[in-house]
Parts: C-alpha cells; structure tokens; sequence
C-alpha cells in the first residue's frame, strides 16, 4: 500500500498533518477577519486527517484480507477461488480467438493459393493459345491473347502481394 504524502505544515502540537485517526482542536490565533478571538470561547481550529486507501489488481492486500476474514470467515478462500475462475476464463477466451485468428488465416491462404492457381492455369492456356495462333498466321490476334495472358498474371501477382502486406500489416509484423 503506498503512503499518503506528509504536509509540510506543522499542525498545533507538533503533529504531522497525516497522523491517523485524532482529531485536533487548537485556539486560533487573533486574526483581523475574526476579531477579538481570545475572548471568544468558540473560536476553534479544528483540523483532521483523512485516511483513504486504494488498491489495483485483482486482489486486495493482507491486512483487507485479514479484515474480510474477520467479517466472513471463508471470504479469502471465495476471493481467491474467483481469482482463479476468472484468470481461466480469461486465458480460455485469449486461446480461443488466438486460434480464431489462425484459422481465419488459414483459410484465406487457401483463397489465395487457389485465386493464384487458377490465374496461372488461365495465363498458361492463353499463351498455349496465342503460340497456336502466331503459327497460324494470325499474329494480331496472337499479340491480343498474349497480352491479355500477361494482364491476367501481372494483375493476380499484384493483388496477391498486396494482400499478403495488408495480412501482414494486421499482425503487427
């Protein structure tokens, strides 16, 4: 538990501002706003401290665990035992959408390997098919199915990549 920060003012009597627990009462001293203030019996100081405590985490501290125990003798043990529940459940659900991610993965590596399949079956009969017509005598029409092979390849080979870097991007490497 960290300790609260002292005052640097004295308190009356040479006590610490933060002591625990007492409250103080001292003669004001004369001031012009209050008057004749010795001859007042009611002018008072009163000065207190506030305790206030806080923690992080999941479990308190031993000294409100032993103050729960004396309340309820099997509140630590319940405490805990939810403690424990918790961290599982916690680690079952970072478990369960690691393998979501991976899965999810997968599968689109698959999409992919089949979408670059498929282009490079499609871009190779093309070329079969523009090398058939350049030795038919048909050369512009060879050039059309040729270029239209290197369309389909380039054009797979970059949206390829550039989902490869998006995936990539989202992994944080």
């Amino acid at each position: 538990m960290p300790t609260l920060p002292s005052s640097n003012h004295p308190e009356p009597g040479n006590r610490e501002a933060n002591d625990l627990g007492d409250a103080q009462m001292s003669r004001s001293e004369r001031s012009p706003d209050i008057g004749n203030a010795d001859d007042d019996k009611t002018a008072n100081l009163i000065s207190y401290t506030e305790r206030i405590e806080s923690y992080s985490g999941p479990l308190p501290n031993p000294a409100m665990l032993r103050d729960y125990e004396e309340l309820y003798p099997k509140a630590t043990e319940l405490l805990f035992d939810q403690f424990f529940k918790v961290t599982e459940h916690n680690m079952l659900m970072e478990t369960n959408e690691r393998e979501a991610i991976d899965k999810d993965r997968e599968a689109a590596r698959q999409v992919l390997f089949r979408g670059q399949l498929i282009a490079a079956i499609l871009g190779l009969g093309c070329m079969a098919v523009a090398i058939i017509l350049a030795f038919n005598g048909n050369e512009a029409w060879a050039a059309g199915v040729a270029l239209s092979s290197i369309t389909i390849l380039a054009g797979k080979f970059i949206t390829s990549h550039l989902i490869k870097r998006e995936s990539s991007a989202g992994r944080g490497s």
